[in-house]
């Protein structure tokens, strides 16, 4: 009787399972997954793997010289700018030190010791020349009218070049004599100063040597016209 009963009632939990889409509890089994053979698309799939390498690493070596070049010259591009910028206020400081100075015999030599001493953006060594000359109404030497430095630096210009074992600026050439300079109210001169140097780029096979030019001009400072002293 109790085994009827137990084959009636599993009967009917088998039974209620299947409706309920659940099953057999009885007849389950665990099931195990079949291994997949290696067959002619995983060749494949490996194939096209080994092929995008090396259209990568081609790539690379297309692009990636490229971009070396491009971030080396903007870094030479950012030097020569930091030069320029130093180079444009250290001659202001100078041509400054000069006008305030004049008809003073050591005007130009504390010019060019206030240039050094302001930064020049680029090692003293570097810089090839300043000149200390008295500036036309353009702005360069030598009279009226004329636009540039062709003329070079002899008459009213003084030339300086950096002496490395001396550490200083050192005269090279050019006159001008204090007592020849115009310091009245009306009728004051200008000074002016140039300097030039040189840029060595770090990465000479890309980018070749520049010179960097700058040049600020400045009136002298009025003298009080008491018995010709501020005349030449």
């Amino acid at each position: 009787m109790g085994d009827e009963l137990g084959n009636v009632d599993g009967d009917r939990i088998g039974g209620i399972g299947w409706v309920f889409g659940v099953g057999d509890w009885r007849s389950r089994r665990p099931r195990t997954a079949r291994p997949e053979s290696a067959g002619p698309d995983l060749r494949m799939r490996g194939a096209w793997i080994h092929r995008d390498s090396g259209a990568v690493a081609v790539e690379a070596a297309i692009v990636l010289p490229l971009l070396i070049a491009v971030l080396l010259g903007l870094i030479e591009t950012a030097m020569l700018l930091r030069g320029s910028i130093g180079l444009s206020a250290a001659v202001r400081s100078a041509a400054r030190t000069a006008s305030a100075e004049p008809r003073q015999e050591a005007f130009a030599v504390d010019a060019v010791e206030a240039l050094a001493r302001a930064g020049t953006g680029v090692a003293l060594t570097q810089i090839s020349e300043v000149w200390v000359y008295r500036a036309n109404r353009e702005g360069y030497p030598g009279a009226d009218g004329n636009g540039g430095f062709s003329i070079g630096c002899t008459t009213a210009c003084l030339r300086f070049r950096f002496d490395p074992t001396q550490g200083r600026f050192v005269p090279n050439g050019g006159s001008w004599p204090a007592s020849s300079i115009d310091a009245c109210m009306v009728t004051a001169q200008s000074v002016g100063v140039r300097v030039l140097a040189r840029h060595a780029p770090m990465t000479a096979g890309l980018i070749g040597e520049r010179t960097l030019s700058q040049r600020a001009v400045m009136r002298f400072e009025p003298m009080v016209e008491t018995s010709g002293r501020c005349r030449p």
